[in-house]
C-alpha cells in the first residue's frame, strides 16, 4: 500500500493520456457500432473506456474498467463522480491475471493498450504509474489476449493499440496464440515516423492478409494533421 504523500507525487508526474488512447476508442465505435458494453483491460485513468462511452446515447451503454494501480484507479474514480457517469461504469481495482473469466461477463467489446516493453528493457522510470504503462510488470500482450478472449460475447471485437517498441512479430503470435483474427491493421504514424500499430481482431475468421492502412497523426512540423483533428472532432475532443 502507498502512502497518502507518494500517491500525490505520482498522481503529479504520472502518466495520463495520448493518441493511442483516442484511437483505440475510434477504432473501437467504427468496428462495433451497435456495441452497448465495452470492457478496457489495464484502463489507467479510464481515457478509453470513457471516450467510448461519450459518443453513446446517455443511458443505453454499460463499461468496465479494470485496473491494478492505485493512482490509476484513484484518478478515474475522481473523473466518474466528475463526469456524473459512476451508474454506467464499473471500475475494478484488480490485476487482470488473477481474474476469475466467468466474474467479467461477456462485452461487445474490449480494448487495451497494453505496456509495451519487457521487465528488464531499460532502466525503469522512477515514477511507479509511468512504470507499469510502459513495462510488462503485470503482464504483457498474452495476458491481455487471453483475459480478452475469454470476456468477448459472441461476434465481439478485440481493439488494441501498441507503441512499435513492442515487437509485433511477438503481439502477432500471442493473438494467434488465443485464436484472434486481425480484421483490420491501422499503422500509426507521428511526424513521419511510425510509432503505433491499431489491430481489430474477431474470434471469426478474418482476412489471411488483412489490409493495413496508414493514419498520420502529426506533421512534420509537429502539428496534429487534418485526419487526427477530424478523429477527435468526430468524438467531441
Amino acid at each position: 500500500m502507498i502512502s497518502s504523500r507518494t500517491c500525490a507525487a505520482t498522481e503529479k508526474k504520472g502518466y495520463r493520456y495520448c493518441a493511442d488512447d483516442i484511437l483505440c476508442a475510434h477504432y473501437a465505435l467504427k468496428a462495433a457500432p451497435n456495441a452497448h458494453s465495452l470492457l478496457d483491460l489495464g484502463s489507467g485513468i479510464g481515457t478509453i473506456g470513457l471516450a467510448w462511452l461519450a459518443q453513446q446515447p446517455r443511458g443505453t451503454a454499460k463499461v468496465t474498467m479494470l485496473e491494478a494501480q492505485d493512482v490509476s484507479v484513484s484518478l478515474c474514480r475522481r473523473t466518474l463522480r466528475m463526469c456524473q457517469v459512476q451508474d454506467e461504469v464499473e471500475l475494478r481495482h484488480a490485476d487482470l491475471r488473477d481474474q476469475d473469466s466467468s466474474s467479467l461477463g461477456k462485452f461487445d467489446v474490449v480494448t487495451a493498450n497494453p505496456p509495451y516493453l519487457s521487465r528488464n528493457a531499460g532502466n525503469l522510470p522512477d515514477n511507479s504509474q509511468k512504470a507499469y504503462c510502459r513495462h510488462e510488470l503485470r503482464g504483457g500482450v498474452a495476458e491481455f489476449c487471453a483475459v480478452a478472449k475469454d470476456a468477448m460475447a459472441p461476434g465481439a471485437v478485440f481493439c488494441m493499440v501498441l507503441t512499435t517498441d513492442a515487437s509485433l512479430p511477438d503481439v502477432l503470435q500471442a493473438l494467434q496464440q488465443y485464436s484472434f483474427a486481425v480484421q483490420r491493421r491501422v499503422d500509426v504514424l507521428f511526424r513521419g515516423n511510425l510509432k503505433s500499430v491499431a489491430v481489430v481482431c474477431s474470434l471469426e475468421r478474418g482476412c489471411t492478409r488483412p489490409a493495413v492502412d496508414t493514419l498520420n497523426v502529426q506533421e512534420e512540423d509537429g502539428t496534429w494533421s487534418s485526419d487526427y483533428i477530424s478523429i477527435c472532432a468526430e468524438m467531441g475532443l
